[in-house]
């Protein structure tokens, strides 16, 4: 059975552990083997043989631990325009405690200013997103951590501008009975 990484490319986003099951049998040792790489599982473990294989799992199978891993490893810093966005969301969820703190009257007006700011989550809301290099429309489904970037949330906006408009010249050229290769439909903004 081939990992998911040697898979040819697909479309689902999100894979669950039925994708995952662990290999009939037992090795030499008469331990199970591991769901992710297939080898046997060392004592004191009974699925997974390493944190490794386990962080794999979940970067297919839950969004918020993908971002908890983007964030730990990109520091919430966008890969298009270098701004560090986890930075940027600090300091506005600090500047959001200052003004909350403030009297009544003037909290309204801190609520309306910030509200566009959005969300001031656990991990930067709207600041910044984890993003597919390869989309998942594309074949960048169930990928592993090499095929995500972190994007601030304008480059984020640009990019999938960009993608709706590669697949919009797809289907317009499917339509008019030619295929265009994939080259031909590359095009700057």
């Amino acid at each position: 059975m081939n990992k998911p990484s040697e898979m040819p490319g697909t479309t689902r986003r999100w894979a669950t552990a039925r994708d995952f099951p662990q290999p009939p049998g037992k090795g030499p040792n008469g331990r199970g083997f591991c769901r992710w790489c297939h080898e046997e599982v060392p004592k004191g473990r009974l699925t997974w043989c390493s944190d490794t294989c386990v962080d794999e799992y979940w970067i297919r199978a839950n969004a918020q631990e993908v971002r908890r891993i983007v964030l730990k490893r990109d520091m919430g810093v966008c890969a298009l325009c270098r701004i560090d966005a986890e930075r940027l969301f600090r300091i506005m969820r600090h500047a959001a405690r200052i003004l909350w703190a403030a009297p009544y009257y003037k909290r309204l007006g801190a609520a309306v200013m910030l509200k566009p700011l959005g969300n001031f989550g656990a991990f930067g809301g709207s600041f910044w997103q984890p993003d597919h290099i390869l989309p998942v429309a594309e074949g960048g489904g169930q990928c592993g951590l090499s095929n995500y970037r972190t994007l601030c949330t304008p480059c984020h906006l640009a990019e999938t501008k960009l993608q709706s408009g590669r697949k919009a010249a797809k289907v317009r050229a499917a339509t008019k009975g030619g295929m265009l290769e994939a080259d031909q439909l590359d095009f700057a903004v």
